[in-house]
């Protein structure tokens, strides 16, 4: 990325950019950012705040906020220090459903590039971070949410019944049943 290879010129001429106060402006270098996203904590503390309202707009190409609600999942696993479980819970709320199924495609994701260390990634960092942040109102348990919470514990191995008694609460009839009866069985 720019910012990994020259940061201050990205905080000169870039970070403001982000700004939503120009919201044409932000939307056309956000969708940029998001057709690869790559972070790290400098950069994620630079651009936080912009990140956060980022969830709620709708300017947002499809495409981009695929990519956006992905790398809220990568960011709260990977950066706890910068994205907090405040963080998470106040972004995961504006979430709809698709957003929040691409929050836990991410951290399949991550459990899935884990290998053997994907039973202490979910003990450690996926699972409490679900636990704690995981929006728990009805409006939010949707067969796609399921569905993709049902493809985390399968990726967590050894520690699948551990993580399929803690998602059970978001657990509700998927579209594919068939698919979700399958993986969890």
């Amino acid at each position: 990325s720019l910012f990994a290879v020259d940061p201050a010129w990205c905080r000169k001429r870039l970070v403001r950019r982000f700004s939503w106060q120009n919201a044409e402006q932000a939307r056309a270098l956000w969708e940029a950012y998001l057709h690869n996203p790559r972070i790290d904590p400098e950069l994620l503390s630079a651009i936080k705040p912009n990140l956060i309202r980022a969830v709620g707009r709708t300017e947002l190409s499809r495409g981009a906020k695929k990519n956006l609600c992905r790398l809220i999942g990568f960011v709260a696993i990977q950066l706890p220090g910068e994205f907090g479980a405040r963080d998470s819970r106040q972004v995961l709320r504006r979430l709809d459903s698709g957003c929040l199924a691409q929050v836990a495609g991410a951290l399949e994701s991550l459990l899935g590039s884990a290998g053997d260390r994907a039973e202490g990634l979910w003990r450690t960092s996926i699972g409490p971070w679900i636990e704690e942040t995981w929006p728990r109102d009805a409006s939010k348990r949707t067969p796609e949410v399921a569905d993709a919470l049902a493809q985390v514990a399968v990726a967590t191995g050894p520690a699948f019944p551990d993580a399929v008694s803690q998602i059970s609460d978001y657990l509700v009839p998927a579209q594919n049943r068939v698919h979700t009866d399958f993986v969890l069985r």
